[in-house]
């Protein structure tokens, strides 16, 4: 799917769509972000210095979360 950063290369879960996303050839103003791979962090557990983050409630929660 291409956006405005570029084209990008998505992963799935059986449970989620496009879970997870990365840009392997970003346009050059975003070229920082290349082949970072990104995920909704309302659906993965994320840990910061052993520290659980809670999963934010998102426009995008209602479409990630089975419920």
């Amino acid at each position: 799917m291409t956006s405005y950063k570029g084209t990008a290369r998505y992963w799935s879960t059986p449970d989620v769509p496009n879970a997870a996303w990365a840009y392997p050839a970003p346009i050059p103003a975003a070229g920082p972000i290349k082949d970072h791979v990104a995920f909704y962090n309302e659906i993965v557990d994320i840990e910061v210095d052993g520290e659980l983050l809670d999963r934010p409630v998102t426009p995008f929660t209602s479409r990630l979360v089975a419920g």
